[in-house]
């Protein structure tokens, strides 16, 4: 117990470790939950750049620091991962469909979210029979990249919807389908008419695989939560023959969920398989940096980045028919 509470310990400051050094003053305006995130914790917008001395020094600490971080994360990483979860494949003992491919369908509602599955998409598509089809549910139109880009949500928008065409083509996806909810939009929305909308693409892509947020939403985040459950509660009725959580184990989701500016509740699910993703570490990389609006103008960049060293992804088993 002490060993464990060590490591969240240890993985929370790690986290939280690139945000502190990197940034500084208050956001304006904007979504509440940003408001409040950055306001609270003297987070900069991009008209209130940090002083040339102060940046200059934060780079320096952060220099020194990260190569120290990055060895922490992967011997953290091997540590708590090798007594864990058992490795496998989500595609183990499936039957393919009556044309004999798999077809492997990920619903979330941001554009970037599919890098919580990414490293395992692209080791299922070494399958020759693997078809994957990329769902996004949102526009992303009310990102924090927004203040950082000055430009309006319909733009943003465009970008990041554009953004995950991009990355699809390193998962070698055979379709992305792009649904235009607002970002943030997915509590208030009319349950039945997006519960059908996902029915209608899990029937239509035929997929044998579903992939989404655990309930909990690991971040928390509205749109991960209520995003989740419409997939739990349309999956029932599709053809689909299995539902997959992308969920953390508790060292990861701890921090992960602290940090957070949102705070929608939903319940987190330990994980029953991981997937080793060492060999596809390098082209995750790539298809998470291809939402460049997300990489490298948003603070979700500063907390994906730790997780670009992590070679395991984690899954709960939802649903089997």
């Amino acid at each position: 117990m002490k060993r464990t509470a060590s490591v969240i310990r240890a993985l929370f400051y790690l986290h939280i470790c690139p945000l502190l050094l990197h940034i500084s003053p208050p956001l304006t305006g904007g979504d509440q939950g940003e408001s409040d995130y950055f306001q609270s914790t003297n987070h900069p917008h991009p008209g209130h750049p940090p002083s040339q001395g102060e940046g200059n020094s934060n780079e320096t600490v952060l220099n020194l620091l990260l190569p120290l971080i990055t060895a922490l994360v992967i011997f953290l990483t091997a540590f708590v991962a090798k007594a864990e979860t058992p490795t496998g494949s989500l595609l183990d003992g499936l039957a393919p469909g009556p044309d004999g491919k798999i077809d492997v369908l990920t619903i979330f509602p941001h554009q970037d979210d599919e890098f919580y599955a990414g490293g395992t998409l692209l080791k299922m598509k070494q399958d020759p029979r693997v078809r994957i089809h990329i769902a996004c549910l949102t526009l992303g139109d009310k990102s924090d990249a927004r203040f950082w880009l000055h430009v309006d949500p319909d733009t943003l928008g465009r970008v990041r919807s554009g953004e995950l065409v991009s990355a699809a083509a390193v998962y070698n996806a055979m379709e992305v389908i792009q649904l235009d909810y607002h970002d943030q939009g997915l509590k208030g929305a009319d349950q039945a008419e997006l519960d059908r909308k996902i029915l209608d693409i899990i029937n239509r892509t035929g997929a044998e695989v579903v992939i989404t947020h655990d309930p909990s939403g690991l971040t928390r985040h509205p749109d991960h939560v209520f995003g989740s459950a419409a997939v739990t509660r349309a999956f029932p009725q599709s053809n689909a023959k299995r539902l997959y959580y992308a969920t953390q184990p508790e060292w990861i989701y701890l921090p992960t969920s602290t940090i957070t500016p949102f705070h929608e509740k939903g319940k987190h699910l330990k994980p029953t398989i991981k997937i080793d993703i060492s060999d596809y570490l390098l082209l995750k990389r790539l298809a998470v940096y291809e939402h460049v609006s997300q990489a490298r103008f948003s603070l979700v960049g500063l907390t994906v980045e730790q997780s670009l060293l992590v070679p395991y992804e984690w899954f709960s088993l939802g649903m089997e028919k």
